[in-house]
């Protein structure tokens, strides 16, 4: 069995032209971790810089849906490169088990990996080797998607003219091959394609030979959809927009973030309960100088982002109590509807309810005016091998008011009521339909935590590595390149 430095490989997960990548454990802390190891008598001179280059990129890059580089190390033979586990495998072969997809599903995968191509954008960074190969799932029942394997990546700057083909060629854009150009919009084409292929079963240039494959890449002919799968239209038109053969027709970054099948302002991440608060506390500041209409609007965007909310948060009990606390506010929303409809005025709602008991900040007890959304963290949804900080205990019933609404994530004492099985009549915006089929006649089962470890919340445990075979510190990347690839 290999010998790897500092882990005690268990199996091999995978092979590669340059080496392999096997599951190990740690000998210090019995964490489970990838490490890829790479054959150094294998690689050219451009497989060296590529090397370098990904450990380079990697090593800035911190997103939960990108694969992260934990450590590396090397001796005389191989470079070994340790990486965050994904025990779900990789997108492609979910696909190959699943066949297809289907829209739901497909469209939630594509806003993480929407998410992910916002925050490489944000550091000008271009994959250029995007495919389901290289996109891992975590192992789960609402598995989470991570984009591995920056071995082609470069900086925006540097991608725009190569005279070596980068990536793979089935999911490679057609002005890369047939004229060596790299527009920064080559990722969105293989977005696209991994898109054909989630929905359809197949990718759109599908071939028997590379040969078959090139002729097809090299015809300037649209891409027609398959007429025996039904998809919606905002997915059909997203997926025209991203296989758009002129990297000038194609849709930009910009557009694809707000396309309405990827609305990213809206796709569940951390931060989707801060905007939530922040859009519910606007909305009853509103009600208090009966603005229904701006109020009644706020609750919507205060909605959206909890239904995101929702989704995001893993465990099953958190998950829960934030679907009935939407379900208080769907009621509060449809309250403030009536009133927009009947104009009556503030002073003459009926008396709700007082709260129980007053609502607090991890730190401190705030009133109603002090209270600023801003200043509340997200509920903590990773755990970490040292342990992930406390979070706030989310409330389990709430006698429900517009102004305990953006207080519940600091209530211990409080309890919400189950959510009731009969909502409202509503005749107002598809949001609204939306969220009453989530939250009424969604039975979805979640799934156990995810066990996923994060940079901000604690230290992250690499594996204890020897020193460079060259004796000197290797923390910098130009001693990197002196130290793995001396002269």
């Amino acid at each position: 069995m290999l010998k790897v430095p500092g882990c005690n490989p268990l199996r091999k997960l995978g092979q590669g032209s340059y080496g392999e990548v096997y599951l190990a454990k740690k000998r210090d802390s019995e964490q489970l971790i990838a490490v890829k190891c790479i054959s150094k008598l294998k690689l050219s001179r451009r497989g060296e810089d590529n090397l370098v280059s990904e450990i380079a990129i990697l090593q800035k890059l911190e997103h939960p849906h990108i694969v992260r580089l934990l450590d590396f190390t090397w001796d005389s033979a191989k470079v070994y490169l340790y990486m965050e586990y994904c025990a779900g495998g990789d997108l492609s072969q979910y696909i190959r088990a699943k066949h297809r997809l289907p829209e739901k599903l497909v469209r939630r995968f594509l806003r993480q990996l929407g998410l992910a191509l916002q925050y490489l954008k944000s550091k000008n960074v271009v994959h250029m080797d995007l495919k389901p190969q290289n996109i891992l799932l975590t192992l789960n029942s609402n598995p989470i998607l991570k984009v591995t394997d920056f071995g082609f990546a470069r900086r925006a700057k540097d991608a725009v003219q190569r005279n070596e083909l980068r990536g793979t060629l089935l999911y490679m854009a057609p002005e890369i091959y047939c004229e060596g150009l790299y527009h920064p919009s080559c990722d969105l084409w293989s977005v696209g394609v991994i898109l054909y292929e989630c929905l359809f079963g197949s990718p759109p240039y599908a071939s028997q030979d590379s040969e078959s494959l090139k002729l097809k890449l090299l015809k300037d002919e649209p891409i027609e959809l398959p007429s025996d799968v039904t998809i919606s239209s905002n997915c059909a038109s997203l997926i025209r927009r991203l296989l758009k053969r002129h990297p000038t027709e194609r849709m930009s970054h910009e557009e694809f973030f707000e396309h309405p099948f990827v609305d990213l302002e809206h796709a569940p991440s951390a931060d989707s309960l801060d905007k939530a608060l922040n859009h519910l506390e606007q909305a009853h500041e509103l009600e208090k100088v009966c603005d229904w209409k701006s109020a009644y609007e706020g609750y919507l965007r205060g909605l959206s982002h909890l239904v995101a909310a929702v989704e995001y948060e893993v465990s099953p009990k958190p998950r829960e109590e934030l679907k009935q606390l939407a379900v208080q506010c769907f009621k509060q929303a449809e309250i403030v509807k009536a009133r927009l409809k009947t104009g009556r005025e503030y002073d003459s709602r009926p008396t709700r309810p007082a709260i129980s008991a007053k609502f607090v900040s991890p730190t401190k007890f705030v009133s109603e005016t002090e209270f600023k959304p801003t200043t509340v963290k997200s509920v903590a949804r990773i755990s970490t091998s040292r342990g992930a900080p406390p979070r706030p205990p989310l409330p389990t019933s709430l006698s429900f008011d517009s102004q305990s609404v953006v207080h519940f994530a600091r209530d211990s004492q409080t309890k919400l009521p189950k959510a009731d099985v009969q909502s409202p009549e509503l005749s107002s915006s598809n949001l609204m339909g939306y969220l009453k089929s989530f939250f009424y006649s969604n039975s979805e089962s979640s799934g156990p935590p995810l066990q996923l470890r994060s940079r901000t919340s604690a230290v992250i445990e690499t594996p204890t590595l020897p020193a460079a075979s060259s004796g000197k510190p290797w923390f910098h990347l130009s001693l990197l390149i002196i130290g793995i690839f001396p002269s």
